[in-house]
């Protein structure tokens, strides 16, 4: 999804790059007023950049920039290069891959109740509160790769079954 528009919103959508070769899973090229809320945002093996979010990485047009990202759902199924496989095999622990946001914008970008699974840094200073991380698909309770949930209503849901 790439959008230069001065307003963005992108609201209860699944963003899923699976078995395809793609880049940003959003790429807000040019900043500007963005709400990314109740998503589903995947991230597959084949996946060539391995951030989830872009924003203003080819320079701020907008008189107004700021970025709001709550309550969805970011999952790493990023395949590592070769030689990080053989060191994951061999200590038994996968290293985690990936980032959430990759941001130039000047504007304020909070990072709020968000779940992300997989991923190595979120890239936002301060934005370890409020948020839940997992180190694994197996560790948040989602089924393996390449199954999603319907909707983040519905991982939310099951996600307070699991913990009662």
């Amino acid at each position: 999804m790439k959008s230069r528009a001065h307003r963005t919103i992108i609201e209860d959508n699944i963003i899923a790059s699976l078995g395809g070769m793609d880049s940003r899973a959003i790429d807000i090229s040019n900043g500007g007023d963005v709400i990314i809320r109740r998503n589903i945002l995947e991230k597959g093996p084949q996946s060539r950049n391995w951030q989830m979010i872009g924003l203003a990485l080819e320079g701020e047009v907008h008189p107004t920039n700021s970025a709001s990202i709550e309550a969805n759902l970011f999952v790493f199924d990023l395949e590592p290069p070769w030689i990080d496989r053989m060191v994951d095999k061999i200590t038994r622990s996968p290293r985690l891959k990936g980032r959430v946001i990759l941001s130039q914008s000047s504007g304020a970008v909070t990072l709020t109740d968000n779940i992300i699974v997989g991923a190595k840094e979120i890239g936002l200073a301060g934005a370890e509160d409020g948020n839940v991380r997992y180190g694994s698909r197996s560790e948040a309770g989602l089924a393996d790769y390449p199954v999603l949930p319907n909707t983040v209503s519905d991982y939310d849901r099951f996600k307070h079954r699991v913990r009662q």
